[in-house]
């Protein structure tokens, strides 16, 4: 285990002027688990790491090879948003879905493409917030019904 993880955590916590209650908030990481990392009593998961990595706006790998754990290899979309950005749509949104209202904690918040296929100039303007139930419908929904007919993209063109 890295003993500088928890250290580092804090550093990027309060950088983002963030109390762990808000890191807890935005990242679904129990404030006391946080804490417990902050204070280097415990080693969390890497599930764990990347849930903060992502609620804090650092790079998922770099925090994963902090902790000792291997970098993921799959490019998600989160990899494709620039940090900071990713920060200002949270911030935008309030953390809280466009959807259907639901704010984190109560579920875990992610960023997405109001048009998934305009991947090159991603902007704050064509990203939103939604939680991952209406994220995951609307992906099956575009799968069996294709982009033109998808409510998200009609509802923000």
């Amino acid at each position: 285990m890295n003993t500088n993880l928890g250290p580092f955590v804090r550093s990027l916590r309060k950088e983002k002027k963030l109390t762990l209650k808000e890191l807890s908030d935005i990242s679904n990481v129990s404030f006391a688990q946080i804490g417990k990392i902050e204070r280097r009593e415990t080693h969390p998961s890497r599930t764990t790491i990347m849930k903060i990595a992502r609620a804090i706006s650092y790079d998922q790998n770099k925090l994963l090879e902090l902790a000792g754990y291997t970098p993921i290899k799959v490019k998600t979309m989160s990899d494709l948003i620039d940090p900071e950005l990713r920060y200002q749509t949270i911030i935008k949104y309030d953390r809280t879905c466009q959807l259907c209202g639901a704010k984190a904690p109560t579920r875990e918040i992610e960023l997405t493409l109001i048009n998934p296929k305009e991947t090159e100039n991603i902007t704050l303007e064509n990203l939103i917030v939604l939680c991952n139930y209406c994220n995951n419908v609307r992906d099956k929904r575009i799968k069996e019904q294709g982009i033109e007919n998808d409510y998200l993209l009609k509802l923000y063109k």
